[in-house]
């Protein structure tokens, strides 16, 4: 077989291939002997008929392309082995000649997975500062405030509410979340909501209401709520005084595995840090992943951004319609984009997700960084145990392998790279 590859733009190629007659034959005959199996002729049980009036009673033609699409099949699979070639799309085949007796010539174009250039990976992750993050007492004594009031004893008052007063109550706020309605308990005065609101519940008995409007801070998390004015209808499903238990040794004793109240500060200071280093590698991960995509070189395909962008917004679609209850027209008016809009926003965010996943895979493969079959089935089977085992035999174990496969070797690959910057 002759085949001719070209590099065209966007990672695409370009396969043009040609089989003699010689070799067509074979598949030729391939595609006759399966016909044979299925066509009924008269005088003969099926399959048994002679392959010569099979042959004759479909004609030509029909057994020819059954053979091209074997073929094309066949040689396909053979031309990316050898070529090392990763597909990432469905290939567009065209034939451009098919004929009894004579040379068959075909043509597949498909999307790859790009050539990566990467930049010096090591430099740039012992470039990055890693923070070290510290436990402040008044975090530990937050905590500890928590667990009284987790272990208080709450009785009814029927008198307005004041500051320190445990309130239960419903609000909502069209501007919010369409409208949707929030429960929330907490001390007056410390429920950490906008500057504001809590002074607005002052006075309020059990089930009493107020509609009021509040200015969301500039500096608001939420840029499409931030330096707005937003309307609310709170209702007070309870007020209550809350009574909390004495913290000492005994106290802590009770509540776990502990002796007196400085070890179980100790334990609660070892859960901060965790969580602190935590939050503080995987910020350095995703700096070290931004400064390489920076210096990276690489034509990133749009059918691979478009295939991330249409799956970050068939997640967005599901979250909305199981968290919010609404429409997805509705929460497009709510957030005050168009869906143009947030296309091109998820565009973006697909764009950076898909070179972060070629540079892992580009690293991991330069580093020789590898997944063994046994920790992909460790992963899987702890994935399994808390899966319902009713529904295990739907699940796709290639796509869970492959999946595993990629997620511990991008593990990994982080792994190496904060070696990199320790040393």
């Amino acid at each position: 077989m002759k085949t001719e590859i070209k590099k065209l733009a966007q990672s695409n190629i370009e396969i043009v291939g040609e089989l003699s007659w010689e070799e067509f034959e074979v598949f030729f005959q391939k595609a006759l002997k399966q016909i044979s199996g299925q066509v009924k002729m008269g005088g003969f049980r099926p399959g048994k008929a002679p392959q010569g009036l099979v042959e004759e009673k479909i004609g030509d033609s029909h057994l020819l392309e059954e053979a091209a699409e074997l073929a094309i099949q066949d040689k396909y699979q053979q031309i990316i082995h050898q070529e090392k070639i990763e597909p990432i799309s469905k290939p567009e085949v065209s034939v451009l000649k098919l004929a009894k007796n004579n040379s068959f010539q075909f043509k597949i174009k498909a999307a790859t997975l790009p050539e990566v250039k990467l930049p010096d990976y090591k430099k740039i992750a012992i470039a990055v500062e890693k923070k070290v993050s510290q436990v402040d007492d008044s975090e530990i004594e937050e905590t500890i405030k928590w667990i009284a009031r987790s272990r208080a004893e709450l009785s009814e008052l029927n008198r307005p509410c004041q500051k320190g007063d445990w309130l239960e109550m419903e609000y909502q706020s069209p501007q919010v979340e369409m409208n949707k309605k929030f429960e929330d308990a907490f001390l007056l005065g410390e429920g950490k909501f906008i500057p504001g609101f809590e002074d607005n519940l002052l006075g309020l008995e059990a089930n009493g209401q107020k509609d009021f409007k509040i200015t969301f801070p500039a500096e608001y998390f939420n840029k499409e709520l931030a330096g707005q004015e937003a309307s609310f209808q709170v209702k007070i499903k309870a007020v209550k005084e809350m009574k909390l238990p004495e913290i000492n040794d005994d106290f802590v004793q009770k509540i776990g595995r502990f002796k007196d109240i400085a070890e179980l500060r100790a334990n609660i200071e070892e859960g901060i840090q965790q969580e602190k280093d935590g939050a503080a590698l995987q910020n350095w991960r995703n700096d070290v992943l931004e400064k390489i995509s920076q210096e990276l070189k690489v034509e990133l395909p749009e059918s691979l951004i478009e295939a991330e962008r249409e799956r970050l917004l068939s997640n967005l679609k599901a979250e909305i319609d199981e968290r919010l209850k609404v429409s997805f027209e509705d929460y497009l008016k709510q957030i005050k984009k168009t869906n143009k809009e947030l296309g091109t926003e998820l565009a973006k965010q697909a764009e950076q997700r898909v070179k972060s996943f070629l540079i892992l895979r580009a690293i991991g493969q330069k580093e020789g960084v590898m997944a063994t079959e046994e920790e992909i089935t460790q992963a899987i089977n702890k994935f399994l145990t808390g899966y319902p085992q009713e529904h295990q035999p739907e699940i796709d174990r290639q796509r869970l392998k492959e999946y595993y496969r990629e997620k511990i070797e991008h593990e990994k690959v982080f792994q190496l790279l904060e070696k990199f910057c320790d040393k």
